[in-house]
């Protein structure tokens, strides 16, 4: 039996009428942001990808 923690969502729904903040972020200032999490992103993979290969 697999438990589930306290605060988890159950639904789609649910998260997007619980935001866990007070505002919304301005569209420009949320893609600028994801563009640099998404290249931090592919700098982690690409490390670890080749960390993989020196063993």
């Amino acid at each position: 039996m697999s438990k589930q923690h306290p605060s988890a969502v159950q639904s789609i729904e649910e998260m997007q009428n619980n935001l866990p903040y007070a505002e919304t972020i301005e569209k420009k200032h949320y893609k600028r942001d994801l563009e640099s999490l998404q290249i931090e992103l592919l700098k982690a993979q690409r490390h670890i990808k080749l960390s993989e290969s020196a063993w």
